[in-house]
């Protein structure tokens, strides 16, 4: 039964009339009750019977709604050790807000509310996603050594579950998950390790929105026909995996990816796909699409991309509506090695609008960083025809100039690095190698400073990428100047690593201990280069053996033992250190031998 009570309504439970609305009571049948209060404001009466259908609390105080899990959308964040702070936008309002631990109590910076407002009971617009949904239809799960247990009983447990969240930060036993739940319709998966993850028409029919982050290297098979919106971000799974996830999903509307790899070849299929984005994918080769809906492809950071290919015929051609007339869409290739004759020939393609190319934008554009990948990798933008550029030969000993990989680590590409000459000699320099060395030098002190910043605030990834970028500008520069700006640079891109190493070493063993053997590398490099500075500082040479040290401690503790012992041998070439200096040197090498 609803109670109109002014002009809101609300429902009255078993069909019963609260007992504080006796009295006022204007007109009863057997569907509604009228009810005139008059003096009824937000707080000043309390009705235990009557339910707001967007909070679904007690129709008194304010209505209030907290984000929806499932229409948050993470923005990043910063973490120390000692403090934690995440930030979230809503796609359901439209807010953004931060949770903020420290000292293990967390606090919420920001929208604190999705809605905010008088109660109603009215059914909730569609589209209006500012409610709270029934109990058991909406679940979040975070990891913990229960988890799978969790999982196993979920169709038991919520048998109308619609909304799944699953959250995490975990190195523990991979998860197994084959859920039945008939009426999911919403799946987020967010760093959580797997074994294997099934998803089908029969166990889950109407999932329509699914996104994964930080899923690797697991047993992947999902096969959903209905669905209409896939986010992967930071995922790492074979072309025959993902494309048969895509032949599938003949329904999809919304393709979104960052940092997808594996993949040299997609095929997107679908008459309502409108926006596809493959943001820093690396490996890929080759996009070949049927999308008459399409408005918008964004290729940005496609630094292998080759080949994109827009269908004229498919099969699903015969169920467009009578006389369709397929769309015409933008194309994104910011910081992308794209060819001149695939901008070209995307250019002249009847249905592109727009085409952003590699160098369309000022300076790096959008992302510095992005620019700066895309110059390691070397340029194809020059290039004329569709033959593969060969790569520079690499030495083996200068994979810390690597580019970065899955979950923000780094993996072994081949790329031009810096090499150092052998010899010190500058005398040969004509006037304009030394201007030309001047900007060098500019540049690469810009880098530095980047750098400088970038680790002091404690964002470890971009420093290694301004000091890797800084060493690339450096070139073959042989002088003073630049080989004391390369000892800098070294030195403190070792000290960049560590921290990637100290921050992963919890949850990404493997990678920690690869970024460790890096800064490792990074350390005996710049001890090497400290020999030809002339006259350059002995502290430089502890610093470098001090990184060394915290390096191997992070790969063997038994390398360790060995490397301390040389580091406090270095006390007698140091004596300008200072006080500081020698105690930390000292309670080191203790601490190894320890």
């Amino acid at each position: 039964m609803n109670v109109r009570v002014g002009d809101r309504f609300c429902t009255a439970v078993d069909g019963l009339v609260p007992a504080s609305t006796e009295g006022v009571v204007q007109a009863v049948d057997q569907d509604s009750v009228t009810v005139r209060l008059e003096d009824w404001r937000v707080g000043s009466n309390t009705f235990p019977h009557l339910r707001c259908s967007r909070c679904r609390q007690s129709a008194s105080g304010k209505c209030l709604v907290p984000h929806p899990v499932a229409s948050r959308v993470d923005m990043g964040g910063m973490y120390s050790a000692e403090r934690e702070e995440s930030n979230f936008s809503c796609r359901a309002c439209s807010q953004t807000y931060s949770k903020v631990k420290e000292r293990g109590v967390t606090s919420m910076h920001g929208a604190r509310w999705c809605f905010e407002g008088q109660h109603t009971s009215a059914p909730i617009p569609q589209g209006d996603l500012r409610y709270v949904a029934e109990p058991g239809a909406e679940v979040e799960l975070a990891s913990s050594p229960a988890l799978q247990r969790e999982l196993d009983r979920l169709q038991s447990d919520y048998p109308r579950l619609q909304q799944l969240t699953l959250t995490g930060d975990s190195d523990d036993r991979p998860l197994c998950f084959s859920p039945v739940l008939p009426q999911l319709r919403v799946l987020h998966i967010y760093d959580l390790q797997f074994e294997s993850i099934s998803l089908s028409e029969a166990t889950t029919p109407l999932i329509e929105e699914l996104h994964l982050r930080n899923v690797v290297d697991c047993n992947f098979e999902v096969r959903l026909s209905k669905l209409r919106r896939l986010e992967l971000h930071h995922v790492t799974q074979d072309d025959d995996v993902i494309n048969a996830m895509l032949q599938s999903a003949v329904c999809l509307e919304e393709f979104d990816s960052y940092k997808l790899w594996g993949v040299s070849k997609l095929f997107f299929a679908s008459n309502q796909l409108h926006t596809v984005r493959l943001h820093r994918s690396d490996s890929l080769e080759s996009v070949t699409l049927w999308a008459p809906a399409l408005k918008e492809i964004s290729l940005q950071a496609a630094y292998d991309i080759k080949h994109v290919k827009i269908l004229d015929e498919h099969w699903l051609k015969a169920a467009l509506p009578s006389g369709f007339a397929e769309s015409s869409f933008s194309v994104n290739l910011v910081n992308s090695c794209a060819s001149r004759k695939l901008v070209r020939a995307l250019s002249e393609h009847p249905r592109v609008s727009s085409v952003e190319g590699p160098d369309d934008v000022e300076e790096f554009g959008p992302s510095p960083m992005e620019a700066l990948w895309q110059g390691l990798r070397g340029r194809a933008v020059h290039e004329d025809d569709d033959e593969d550029d060969e790569d520079d030969e690499d030495d083996e000993d200068d994979d810390d100039e690597s580019d970065f990989g899955s979950e923000g680590m780094f993996t072994d590409r081949t790329e031009a690095t810096t090499m150092v000459p052998d010899s010190d000699d500058t005398s040969s320099e004509s006037g304009s190698d030394l201007a030309d060395e001047g900007v060098v030098l500019s540049r690469a002190g810009a880098q530095k400073a980047e750098g400088n910043a970038a680790l002091k605030g404690g964002r470890a990834y971009e420093a290694a990428a301004a000091y890797r970028g800084a060493l690339v500008v450096l070139g073959g520069h042989s002088s003073t100047e630049a080989l004391e700006l390369q000892l800098c640079c070294r030195l403190n891109l070792s000290q960049a690593y560590l921290n990637l190493a100290r921050e992963t070493s919890q949850n990404h063993r493997h990678n920690a201990t690869k970024l460790a053997q890096k800064a490792c590398r990074a350390a005996e490099k710049a001890l090497a280069m400290q020999a030809k500075v002339e006259g350059g500082p002995v502290r430089w040479k502890v610093k470098a053996h001090f990184r060394k040290v915290e390096a191997l401690r992070l790969i063997s503790l038994e390398d360790a033992l060995a490397a301390s012992s040389e580091s406090v041998a270095l006390e007698s070439d140091a004596p300008s250190l200072s006080r500081q200096n020698e105690e930390l040197l000292c309670s080191n090498a203790i601490g190894h031998h320890s």
